[in-house]
C-alpha cells in the first residue's frame, strides 16, 4: 500500500472544525544540524498532541449528537458552489487501512536494529499528513441526518478506538535512539509491549474497514438481529417462570400472612426472606391467581413471539433491501424513527417481565399496553418499501395489527 493518502477525492475536502484541530499542531522540522533522536521525539510529541485533538473533536461530536444536533449535511466548493457529496463511508475506511498499513512500518521499524530515527520520522509525518484527520472527517461527514445516529455513533466508536490505539502505539518508539527488545517488546505481566499494541491498533482499523463495508444494511441487519435475540431470550424466561411451581411454604405463608394480621409479630424476617428481598428474587404464580396473573402471561408471551416474527420480518423486507449506496433524506428518516423505537423494544420487555415478577397486574398491564403499541409503530413506520410502494410486508402488516390487537 502507498503511504501517501490519496484516496481519490476524500481528502479534498475537510469540515472547518477538523482543520481547526490540525492548525495549532506545527509538526516540528529537523534542522540540518540537530540531533535526529531529539527531532523524533519533538515530532512523536507533536502526533501525540494533534491525536489528543482528534479524540477531543469526535468528544465534540458526540456530545453534539447526545443533545439532538444534526450537524451539516451538505458541502461547498471555495467558489460556493455545491461540492459532489463525499462518501464518509469510504473515506473512513481509506483513512483505516491507512493507519494499519504506518502502524505496521512503525511496530517493525522500532524494533528492528539499528534504529532509524530519519525513518521513523517519515512515518510519522505521512501519518499526521493524511489519515489521521481524515479519519474525524468522516465521522464529522457520518451526520445522523445522512446515515442515522445509531450508525454514526459506531462510527464514533471505533474510531476512537483506533486514536487510542495509535496513542499507544506512538507512545512506545523509544526515546533513547535504542530498539525496544524484551518486555518492551514482547510485553510482561506488568503491560502491554509494542506487538500487542500494534495488534490492538490492527484490530482497531479493522472494525472501521469492517463497519464502513457493512454500510447501513449489514450494520442494522446485525442490530436487529441483537435486538430479536433479546427478546426472544425475554419470551422464553417469561414462559419458562409460568411453568413454576408455588412451593408449599410460598402457600402457607400466603395464607398465615393474613392470620397473624391482627397479632403482633414476635420474630424477624427470615435468612432466605431477607437473601430474597436483597436480591430481587421472584415469586411465582400463586395456584388460585387471584390477580389474574397467567392470562396476562400468555398474552405477554404471544405479544413477545408476534415481535419475534417482526423483527424476522423487518430484517428479511426492509433491512436486507436497504439500498447500497449512500441513502437518500426520507430513507434516513424512517430508518432513525424505526430505529430509536426497536432499540427500546428490549428494555420495555425487560421491564414487562419485571412487573410479572413483582405480581403487580397494573403494571403489567400497562408495560403491556406500550409494549405492542410500540411494535404496532414500529411495523407503520416501516410499512411501505424503500422506494414508497406498498410490497409484501404492507400486506403481512395488516395481519399482524390484527393479531396483535388480540393480545
Amino acid at each position: 500500500m502507498r503511504a501517501d493518502f490519496r484516496p481519490s477525492r476524500h481528502a479534498v475536502w475537510k469540515p472547518r472544525s477538523i482543520l481547526h484541530v490540525s492548525g495549532p499542531v506545527a509538526l516540528k522540522m529537523a534542522t540540518p544540524h540537530s540531533d535526529p533522536v531529539q527531532s523524533l521525539n519533538a515530532l512523536v510529541d507533536s502526533a501525540l498532541t494533534l491525536v489528543q485533538q482528534l479524540k477531543g473533536a469526535l468528544a465534540d461530536i458526540q456530545r453534539g449528537s447526545a443533545s439532538g444536533a444534526q450537524g451539516s449535511d451538505s458541502t461547498s466548493r471555495r467558489d460556493g458552489e455545491p461540492a459532489e457529496p463525499v462518501d464518509a463511508l469510504q473515506l473512513a475506511k481509506d483513512a483505516a487501512a491507512l493507519i494499519k498499513a504506518h502502524a505496521t512500518k512503525l511496530s517493525l521499524l522500532i524494533i528492528t536494529e539499528p534504529l532509524t530515527p530519519s525513518a521513523i520520522s517519515t512515518v510519522v509525518r505521512e501519518l499526521v499528513a493524511g489519515p489521521l484527520a481524515a479519519l474525524a472527517t468522516a465521522v464529522e461527514l457520518c451526520t445522523p441526518g445522512s446515515y442515522t445516529k445509531d450508525f454514526q455513533h459506531e462510527l464514533l466508536w471505533r474510531s476512537q478506538g483506533v486514536y487510542t490505539g495509535l496513542v499507544d502505539l506512538l507512545q512506545k518508539i523509544p526515546r533513547n535512539g535504542q530498539v525496544l527488545v524484551g518486555s518492551a517488546k514482547n510485553g510482561s505481566a506488568g503491560g502491554k509491549g509494542s506487538l500487542t499494541s500494534t495488534g490492538v491498533l490492527w484490530s482497531a482499523c479493522d472494525g472501521v474497514v469492517e463497519l464502513a463495508d457493512q454500510g447501513l444494511r449489514g450494520f442494522y441487519v446485525h442490530k436487529i438481529g441483537e435486538w430479536k435475540g433479546t427478546i426472544r431470550d425475554v419470551a422464553e424466561e417469561l414462559k419458562e417462570w409460568g411453568e413454576e411451581e408455588p412451593e408449599e411454604d410460598e402457600e402457607e405463608g400466603a395464607s398465615s400472612d393474613t392470620e397473624q394480621a391482627g397479632s403482633p409479630s414476635t420474630s424477624g424476617p427470615s435468612a432466605q426472606e431477607m437473601v430474597d428481598d436483597f436480591m430481587g428474587s421472584s415469586g411465582t404464580i400463586p395456584r388460585d391467581d387471584p390477580d389474574g396473573i397467567r392470562p396476562r402471561l400468555e398474552s405477554a408471551v404471544r405479544c413477545l413471539r408476534l415481535t419475534v416474527i417482526l423483527c424476522m420480518a423487518i430484517d428479511k423486507r426492509r433491512m436486507k433491501k436497504l439500498p447500497s449506496s449512500m441513502p437518500t433524506k426520507s430513507i434516513v428518516t424512517r430508518l432513525s424513527e424505526a430505529s430509536e423505537q426497536l432499540r427500546q423494544l428490549p428494555e420495555d420487555f425487560g421491564d414487562l417481565a419485571a412487573a410479572f415478577y413483582e405480581l403487580d397486574p397494573e403494571e403489567i398491564d400497562e408495560t403491556m399496553e406500550r409494549c405492542c403499541s410500540r411494535a404496532v409503530a414500529i411495523g407503520e413506520t416501516l410499512n411501505l418499501g424503500w422506494d414508497g410502494e406498498t410490497d409484501e410486508f404492507t400486506e403481512w402488516m395488516l395481519k399482524f395489527r390484527s393479531e396483535m390487537r388480540k393480545t
